[in-house]
């Protein structure tokens, strides 16, 4: 199952507990935040997104990298 965050504002938050653990703890992208979630800056965003290993939403709908861009 891929990694999913969603585009608020300027920053993707990550949810899943299990998201969280790979991306901070295994490759160090993101800052933790309370109740256990993550936080991408949009240049992390980018960079996951085009490597295929995040899908970001917004208001429950895809972004696609050049949207995210």
């Amino acid at each position: 199952m891929q990694t999913s965050g969603e585009l608020i504002d300027d920053k993707i938050i990550v949810k899943k507990t299990r998201d969280v653990g790979r991306l901070y703890n295994k490759s160090c992208f993101g800052k933790t935040t309370t109740g256990n979630k993550l936080q991408l800056n949009l240049l992390e965003g980018v960079f996951l997104l085009g490597e295929g290993k995040i899908k970001i939403f917004k208001n429950h709908k895809e972004i696609d990298f050049q949207s995210l861009v």
